[in-house]
Formats: structure tokens, sequence, C-alpha cells
């Protein structure tokens, strides 16, 4: 039952991040007036985006591309800090359970490439868990923990 928590607690993680990835670099961007941007073939005369053409695919990567993705997660400095504070709290790195996932979302002006390195931490006799999330792509890279434990979820920056 425990085991269940903490796998949906990484499933809305997961689902979060690919999410934010693609919707975090639009949000940062200026808004458009209606026929201000006559380049942006994505955007309809009334300033809505047209997703209908997006196509999005995922799998799992293994061996040397696995390995790579996730050397770079550890060489990354949030991630080193939030590793360390989840370390200091008692958790143990799994490093066997690590999944590595890309994906590839393409509409008709660009395609990224996004990576998932999931990090599974474990606390000995006791049911927390926590997962250590990187993702990174073409527009940049960013790392975020969550901690589950007794139906509550916490979620560190």
């Amino acid at each position: 039952m425990n085991g269940n928590i903490g796998m949906r607690a990484c499933s809305v993680l997961l689902a979060v991040l690919l999410v934010s990835v693609g919707v975090v670099p639009a949000m940062a961007c200026e808004p458009l007036e209606p026929g201000t941007c006559p380049g942006c073939s994505f955007i309809e005369s009334d300033g809505v985006a047209d997703d209908s053409n997006t196509v999005v695919s995922s799998d799992e990567l293994a061996g040397d591309m696995k390995n790579a993705a996730i050397a770079q997660a550890l060489s990354d400095t949030a991630v080193q800090r939030l590793r360390d504070e989840l370390l200091g709290d008692g958790f143990a790195l799994s490093t066997e359970q690590i999944r590595v996932i890309r994906g590839v979302t393409t509409n008709e002006s660009m395609t990224v490439t996004t990576t998932l390195v999931t990090i599974p931490l474990t606390k000995t006799a006791s049911d927390e868990k926590a997962f250590l999330v990187f993702a990174s792509n073409e527009l940049g890279k960013d790392a975020r923990a969550v901690v589950a434990h007794d139906g509550m979820v916490s979620y560190l920056r």
C-alpha cells in the first residue's frame, strides 16, 4: 500500500514536469496581441495558440544514453543541493531504480526533446519515500524533489 503512494507521487511529478517543461517557456514569453506576430504561424488571429498539430512521444532510455543522462543530472548543482538535503534527512539513494525518460514534443514551428531523470530515495525503517527529478531540454533545465509520508506530499525546490 505504501509503495503505491510513492509510485503515485512519482507519476504525478513526472506529469507535472512534462507539462511544465512545455508550458513554462511559453508562459515566460511576452503576451501576443492579435496580428502583432506575423512570423508566428502557431498563433491564430484571435491570439489563441493552436496546438492541434502538436505531437508528443516518449520512451525510456537504457545503456550509454541512460548513463549519460544520469551523469548530467548528478552533476547539476540543483540536483546536488536537493540530494544533499535529502541525504541529510536520512534518505538513501536507490541507484538501481533510476529511470530516464526522453520525450519529444513537435509542432509546426519547433521540436523540443526533454529528458527526465527520476532518482528514488528511501528512508530505512520508515515509510517515507522521496523522488528527485531532473528535467532538461534545449530551453533549459530544472530539478525538483517530492517527499511522500503518511499520505502527505512535500515539494522541494
